[in-house]
């Protein structure tokens, strides 16, 4: 039989049925580590560029320390935001912590331990108090959490009348710079508690729970999961892992800033919306989670080695976090459509 051009044989369509699974597969490994393949991009490329001073141990060693407070309010944001809540005052809530436990300690003379803990007891009552504007008062996370970031932010400013608190215990320094593989106890420490929470959202129910709620609130209410209590749970874990980044950044630079918290704000979002957009496609996890935090970190170290401005690292994770919004949007409404 004569076949015209646009025909296609039997063959030719086995052939197309077999290129499909390939192409699709391409696709899919692009965009779960696509984030990856950037990062290995941007280290490569600084690394040819640079090598005498981005292309080091030392300098390398200085990014993966300078992130050790960031690592944590990474995790302290990923809990609210997996239940499609934000919680913008994790860093304030970071800085609060540390002051009181710093006005405790230097200027009562505390024993640090009392003081660490009533640190750790601010930053619970921090997530008491903003659990309870979201949950039961029913204000928006974005508003609420906003609103008290400025709180928590005034009442650092009053405790220390804007004074940076520098003479924290050797104790609490000692633990939080410690050598170990010329990394720091604060990195070692920021890292054991990822992997806590990489099991608690990947293998524990209240994990998945707090994922099924982001996914589709009004099911989680329907098929029976207590839906307040577990994002009012979410935001006091938050700010429980943002105090102990308030410890661990006051041991690790031996002093703490009232006034610093807004530089801390914009970094672990936009790692956070970013890391949704690798690895678990359309999922806050925080594999991606810290790939896209090193990749920031990278980014912004590069650019200032390159003799960029101080200004520049601003704009960098600003256009980070809106184009990781921008992503995790399309891949969400995609994702829906196609479901």
């Amino acid at each position: 039989m004569n076949r015209g051009k646009g025909h296609i044989s039997n063959n030719d369509t086995s052939k197309l049925s077999a290129m499909r699974p390939t192409a699709s597969g391409t696709v899919n490994v692009i965009e779960r580590f696509g984030v990856l393949f950037v990062l290995v991009i941007v280290l490569v490329s600084f690394s040819l560029a640079l090598p005498h001073t981005f292309f080091t141990q030392a300098n390398f060693d200085t990014i993966i320390s300078s992130q050790s407070a960031i690592l944590l309010l990474v995790l302290a944001s990923a809990f609210p935001l997996r239940t499609g809540n934000f919680d913008i005052s994790v860093a304030n809530v970071m800085i609060f912590s540390g002051t009181v436990m710093g006005v405790c300690s230097i200027n009562h003379h505390w024993p640090i331990l009392a003081a660490v803990l009533l640190g750790m007891v601010a930053a619970g009552v921090c997530g008491i108090v903003n659990g309870f504007l979201v949950v039961v008062i029913g204000i928006d996370s974005l508003v609420a959490t906003l609103g008290m970031s400025t709180v928590y932010a005034g009442i650092s400013y009053a405790l220390t009348n804007t004074q940076v608190l520098s003479g924290f215990s050797p104790g609490l320094e000692r633990f939080a710079q410690i050598d170990f593989l010329n990394l720091p106890g604060a990195v070692w420490a920021g890292w054991a508690l990822a992997i806590v929470v990489w099991v608690v959202f990947e293998f524990v129910p209240f994990g998945r729970k707090l994922l099924f709620i982001g996914g589709n609130r009004q099911a989680s209410q329907l098929v029976g999961l207590p839906v307040r209590r577990l994002i009012f749970t979410s935001f006091v874990l938050a700010s429980l892992i943002a105090g102990v980044a308030g410890m661990i950044l006051a041991g690790s630079l031996g002093s703490l800033d009232p006034t610093s918290g807004t530089s801390y704000l914009l970094p672990p979002l936009a790692a956070v919306f970013l890391g949704a957009a690798t690895i678990q496609v359309g999922r806050i996890n925080i594999v991606g989670a810290v790939i896209a935090m090193y990749l920031l970190a990278a980014g912004v170290t590069g650019l200032e080695l390159f003799g960029a401005s101080d200004w520049v690292s601003q704009v960098f994770q600003g256009a980070t976090l809106v184009v990781a919004v921008g992503v995790s949007s399309i891949i969400r409404v995609r994702r829906r459509s196609a479901g």
